[in-house]
């Protein structure tokens, strides 16, 4: 029996002994342009992080704006990729407007050479080609903000900070502590 129990207080003292040693610092592997885990973020931030990410395919500026700013002063984690979000959005919405200005600008054109002579030319086809072409663009680049959304989730929720320009790290102010739960 006493030999028993020297190795039951041998096993609770080797336990005790591994619960004071801390765990080794986390390893996080990145891909490139990614910074690693920040310390501090909390499983809380992730998720707010990614959800916002993920509001911006319907809420494209508002939503990832309200989150900038309503983060901003809590978790810097969270106001960071709301930053990126409002800012991809920003860069489809530039796309976009080129884009139709020019389509509109060719089509100004086009209706006042028509006017013009008289109509003479004018046909249907073209206006249907121009419009489905537009279409086609549209889709694209939401398709595009959906991927480039849902991949800038999975990273958020992963815990890695999104690369931003200098000018946009500014905008962030100084860290705040992670929030809380």
């Amino acid at each position: 029996m006493g030999e028993r129990c020297n190795l039951v207080s041998v096993f609770v003292i080797d336990i005790e002994q591994k619960m004071m040693v801390p765990p080794p610092p986390p390893t996080s592997v990145t891909s490139p342009g990614q910074r690693p885990i920040e310390e501090g973020v909390t499983q809380r931030e992730r998720q707010l992080a990614a959800g916002v990410h993920i509001l911006s395919i319907f809420g494209p500026l508002w939503m990832p704006l309200i989150a900038f700013f309503l983060a901003r002063g809590k978790s810097r984690f969270v106001a960071s990729h709301a930053l990126r979000a409002t800012f991809e959005t920003i860069v489809l919405n530039a796309i976009l407007f080129t884009i139709t200005a020019v389509g509109l600008i060719y089509s100004a054109v086009r209706l006042i050479y028509h006017f013009q002579t008289n109509w003479v030319e004018f046909s249907w086809q073209e206006v249907v080609i121009r419009f489905g072409i537009g279409i086609a663009i549209w889709l694209v680049l939401q398709g595009w903000n959906i991927v480039q959304s849902v991949g800038q989730a999975i990273k958020a929720y992963q815990g890695k900070e999104p690369k931003l320009k200098p000018w946009l790290v500014k905008m962030l102010g100084k860290p705040k502590p992670a929030l809380e739960g």
